[in-house]
């Protein structure tokens, strides 16, 4: 069986990664910082490694990530949802001390990581956020099987794989 090598980046920083101001699936751009991140992750990933394809989360700020590793590696980013943030629900918006204030008791059962939590108003679960990304890199791995791939998004992602 020939193995299927993926590398993970997280999206560059925004103004609401700075502000600490969780963004889940509301598209924010990156700032100045994250474009030099992203600039810099490609430039690292065109100089150290050969990749097959290139995949991103469809939000805004992978995009942009996805779209200076793209042209540094010449792949063009093939967009899809199931490497998106999670969603935070009525966090969104909101920074972790607002989020802690105003909805304590959820906020301590989110800060608790059971798998099974849903965050109310059209939040996700660890669970489902799992679930989603296992799903997405599954196909990725059908399809480059022995290959190498390049995957751009969100430190949610990163936290579950």
């Amino acid at each position: 069986m020939k193995t299927t090598r993926i590398c993970l980046v997280r999206h560059g920083e925004t103004s609401w990664n700075a502000e600490k101001r969780i963004q889940g699936n509301i598209n924010v751009g990156l700032n100045t910082a994250g474009q030099a991140q992203a600039e810099a992750a490609a430039a690292w990933l065109a100089g150290n490694s050969t990749m097959a394809a290139l995949y991103s989360s469809d939000l805004l700020r992978a995009r942009q990530t996805a779209e200076r590793v793209g042209r540094a590696l010449h792949l063009a980013p093939i967009l899809r949802p199931e490497f998106r943030e999670r969603r935070y629900g009525l966090f969104e918006g909101l920074t972790y001390d607002q989020s802690r204030t105003r909805y304590p008791d959820v906020y301590a059962l989110f800060e608790g990581r059971e798998p099974d939590f849903v965050i109310p108003y059209g939040g996700e679960s660890l669970r489902q956020l799992h679930q989603r990304v296992c799903a997405g890199l599954q196909r990725i791995v059908e399809d480059h099987r022995g290959q190498s791939v390049v995957v751009v998004t969100h430190g949610g992602v990163l936290d579950i794989v």
